[in-house]
Formats: structure tokens, sequence, C-alpha cells
């Protein structure tokens, strides 16, 4: 604990030596401007920053894996009752495994479904949908509270 509490102290004393030095530097670097270009970068105001669509801590595997309502063989049930074969895709004969990728929030909702291999444009587009028109979702869990959770699933699109 004595070593913990060391390196704890070395790697605290390092980062403001390092702060207090890039300080300085700034210091240095801003007093050797002239006054116009001060006066100019006086009148820029700030913009604002873009809006991010990206749910914030989003994990990839908890204690308890997020489910859809009924488990996977209603999901699978779901699946096939809304799934619509794209006819551009059955003329030009197109068939094979989608894998998307979403985000099951921590309540439930399904969000952020991006296609991760695709298959064609028309076949991507419909997995992407029936993605989108999802249920809630029973929502992942750790340390016992609801997480975000990410959620990787391939669908099959095969003519017979």
């Amino acid at each position: 604990m004595n070593n913990f509490r060391r390196l704890t102290f070395f790697a605290s004393a390092a980062g403001f030596l390092l702060l207090t030095a890039c300080a300085q530097k700034s210091a240095s670097l801003i007093g050797t401007q002239d006054d116009q270009s001060l006066e100019n970068v006086r009148g820029i105001e700030a913009a604002e920053p873009a809006p991010v669509s990206t749910p914030t801590n989003v994990f990839t595997f908890v204690e308890q894996m997020p489910e859809f309502p009924g488990g996977n063989s209603a999901m699978y049930n779901f699946i096939s009752k809304n799934m619509v074969y794209p006819s551009e895709a059955q003329e030009n004969n197109e068939q094979g495994k989608v894998v998307v990728q979403f985000v099951v929030m921590n309540d439930g909702q399904v969000q952020d479904a991006t296609v991760v291999r695709g298959v064609s444009p028309s076949i991507d587009k419909e997995a992407l949908r029936i993605i989108k028109i999802m249920p809630r979702w029973q929502p992942g869990k750790q340390n016992g509270k609801p997480v975000n959770v990410r959620f990787v699933l391939p669908l099959t699109f095969s003519l017979n």
C-alpha cells in the first residue's frame, strides 16, 4: 500500500509539473503576439459544439445482457413476421447475411442502428427498418442497474 501512495504522489507531481510548464509556455506565447492580432481574436465568437447522437457510457458486455421481450425465439418470430424482402434484391437474386449493430438503451429503446456488414443497399435498408421498429427490450444490467449496451445482430436474407 505504501508503494501505491508513492506511485500516486509521483504521478500527481509529474502531472502538476507538466501542467505548470504548459501554462508558462502559453503565457510566453501570448506575450509575443502584437495588439492588432489580439484585437482580431476578441471579435470572434466560439462556435457551438456539434450535437452528438451517440449515447454515452455504452457497454459491450454486462452481467445481464439485454433481451428482446419474450426471448430469442420471439425476436426471430418478430423479424420473420415483419421482414419484407426488397423487390429489387429479389430481381437481382441478392441474398446474404447483414450484420447490424445497435444500442439497447437503459430504458429498453433501440437506438443508433448501423450496418456493420451489408449485402446490398436495399437489403441493408430493410435490415435497419426491422431494427428500428422493434419494441422496447429488457435493458442490460451492470451492478443491478440498467445500462446502455451495444448489441450486434446478424440477419439472414435468403431466397427459397
